[in-house]
């Protein structure tokens, strides 16, 4: 779970709000990383922990991400076992002790966003005038 909030007394303590604008990719078709924007005020006063969820789209069980923070506070990484050719339902969970907020689903297929390295040893050269 990605923990985030600090405690502060309990004056203006707030429920999570609904975590939005969930980007994925794949470096390799066979792992998927995953960021998210927390709820539009953030800072709710209290510990709120944010759980990435994803399933196949028809008949999938639900799954939870399990390598928070590897590209920064709201993101988290899926190493393997990923199925090609078939959608994924992909959501965030944001829970605190007041109450929990569930993101929109964003629903993808892995080859759809696989972002590859550059080609190697490139040189660009000015031509003409």
């Amino acid at each position: 779970l990605c923990v985030l909030g600090a405690p502060r007394g309990g004056s203006g303590a707030l429920p999570p709000e609904k975590p939005f604008n969930i980007s994925c990719w794949s470096r390799n078709m066979k792992d998927l990383t995953c960021r998210w924007t927390p709820g539009a005020h953030g800072e709710t006063f209290l510990h709120t922990n944010y759980s990435l969820k994803y399933k196949l789209r028809w008949y999938g069980q639900d799954n939870t991400c399990e390598e928070y923070h590897t590209v920064g506070p709201h993101s988290c990484h899926i190493p393997k076992d990923l199925a090609l050719f078939t959608p994924y339902e992909i959501w965030v969970e944001a829970t605190n002790r007041l109450g929990s907020a569930r993101s929109d689903v964003l629903t993808l297929d892995v080859l759809d966003v696989v972002t590859t390295d550059p080609p190697p040893d490139v040189h660009v050269s000015r031509v003409g005038g």
